[in-house]
């Protein structure tokens, strides 16, 4: 999963009893939606008449994520971009040897093996890593189970039936995704990504095999995406006086805009920490920032989303960014209070900002 994260500073600089300026520092920034996308193959079949064979229908594969992130790749590490899902029904006559492990896999899945767990794709930049045990199949290595049957699964006419929903891999950016040997796209497309090579989908009891699909390619099309952001933000703010009593209120935004709606959405994080000098301490309940100094100014800050929430300094706060929308404003609240004995003077408060988005 590529994750990034971009580090702004919060500087906050206010004096008791006179305007005061909060000055706000930030930096770029870059990443969505979820999407899902089917491709159907259908066919009505008659029960199967042979010990040992099914019939399958409805065969197909789908993706379920952002979608591709189009350009290099950043970060080391596997990079999730989403994954695959393969579903189909089937009716199975079971071998005549009860007593054998029964169990639907792949074959010839082995043809699209790369290492580790990855397989290899038909798109420069992509494996997909198995989410499944890799094991020997009929002689054949790097296959995987899809289900294993019990007999107590047979029905009363004597044949397993059901409907299969199995996350087989997980679609990871290994490299430049837009070009390659697998041929070039733009952001902004659908890509149509398979396995390098097809498998078939086997009856099994171990000793005996029959196809159940054959030659499938795990077909999906993936929306491709720029994930490019940027970040700006209001870089002056007027706090105007403060005084004990009351607490003081001043909203500041961050205004995103990304080049395409998805880069945001659904898994956007904020992060805040301090980064002030040794007037500042962090309450024991990670939400008050204290200023005290040796002229005798104390006062205190937190922060609120604008619901009201507080923020709890070092601690991930998910923003619900679900607008598919290139832009976004996020806006947050600044509460400032004197304490009734601190003396008039200056004060300031330093804020390290991290956004997080995959």
């Amino acid at each position: 999963m590529e994750l990034l994260m971009i580090m702004v500073g919060l500087s906050m600089f206010m004096k008791t009893m006179l305007n005061d300026l909060t000055k706000i520092h930030f930096n770029s920034v870059t990443r969505t939606v979820m999407l899902f996308f089917l491709l159907f193959s259908a066919n009505i079949f008659a029960l199967p008449t042979r010990d040992g064979t099914c019939e399958g229908t409805n065969l197909r594969s789908s993706f379920e994520g952002k979608g591709l992130v189009y350009g290099d790749k950043p970060s080391t590490g596997n990079e999730s971009q989403g994954f695959i899902i393969l579903e189909f029904d089937y009716i199975c006559k079971p071998f005549s040897n009860l007593n054998r492990s029964m169990s639907l896999a792949t074959y010839n899945l082995n043809n699209s093996y790369g290492s580790g767990e990855a397989y290899r794709t038909n798109t420069w930049g992509l494996v997909y890593q198995s989410l499944l045990t890799r094991e020997t199949i009929s002689t054949q290595p790097n296959n995987v189970h899809l289900k294993h049957f019990n007999v107590n699964e047979i029905s009363a006419d004597g044949f397993f039936r059901g409907s299969l929903r199995v996350p087989m891999f997980m679609a990871d950016k290994n490299g430049f995704i837009g070009n390659g040997a697998g041929g070039s796209f733009s952001a902004g497309s659908m890509r149509g990504v398979t396995l390098e090579r097809t498998f078939d989908i086997i009856f099994t009891d171990g000793s005996s095999k029959n196809n159940v699909f054959s030659n499938y390619n795990l077909g999906t099309d993936i929306y491709v995406y720029d994930s490019t952001c940027t970040i700006t933000s209001d870089t002056i703010i007027e706090v105007g006086e403060i005084y004990s009593g009351r607490v003081f209120s001043k909203p500041f935004s961050i205004y995103l805009s990304c080049a395409d709606p998805v880069s945001v959405s659904n898994n956007t994080k904020t992060t805040f920490t301090n980064a002030s000098s040794s007037n500042v301490s962090l309450g024991s309940n990670n939400e008050v920032l204290h200023f005290s100094n040796a002229s005798g100014v104390k006062t205190n800050m937190r922060i609120t989303d604008t619901a009201g929430n507080p923020v709890i300094f070092g601690v991930e706060n998910e923003l619900k960014i679900q607008a598919s929308a290139s832009t976004h404003t996020i806006t947050y609240l600044g509460l400032f209070q004197a304490l009734s004995e601190s003396t008039l003077g200056d004060f300031s408060f330093s804020v390290n900002f991290t956004l997080t988005y995959n």
